[in-house]
């Protein structure tokens, strides 16, 4: 798999919870007020700059030359650790920002994220 494909799966993967949510705002009729939208907005794009970082080693190692190493290993565990604490992080910010009769206008896939994070496509 080429690295460009493996950084699309791992994406796909990384649900960014705030943009989702301004997307949700008017089939869900969240009636999101502009400070929300606002501070929605500045939530998904911290989470595009935090999960940056980690993709871009994921990517470096899961396609390196060392990737059965003992070191790439561990540190593949580490950044699937990390990936799956940013991700809850920005969903922990979306929820902040919304009141919680709008959080729960949500669908579920977005209330409740998998622990999972597979770093290898199947």
């Amino acid at each position: 798999m080429t690295p460009a494909r493996l950084r699309v799966y791992l994406v796909q993967q990384w649900t960014n919870v705030p943009a989702e949510a301004l997307l949700q705002d008017a089939p869900r009729r969240l009636h999101l007020t502009p400070g929300q939208a606002e501070r929605l907005q500045s939530e998904a794009d911290s989470v595009v700059a935090r999960r940056e970082k980690v993709l871009r080693e994921m990517v470096e190692i899961l396609t390196g030359t060392r990737r059965y190493e003992a070191r790439s290993l561990q540190r593949r565990a580490e950044l699937r650790s990390e990936a799956v604490g940013l991700r809850q992080a920005g969903a922990d910010a979306a929820r902040a920002v919304l009141t919680p009769e709008q959080w729960v206008k949500l669908p579920q896939s977005l209330r409740l994220l998998p622990e999972a994070f597979l770093i290898s496509p199947p």
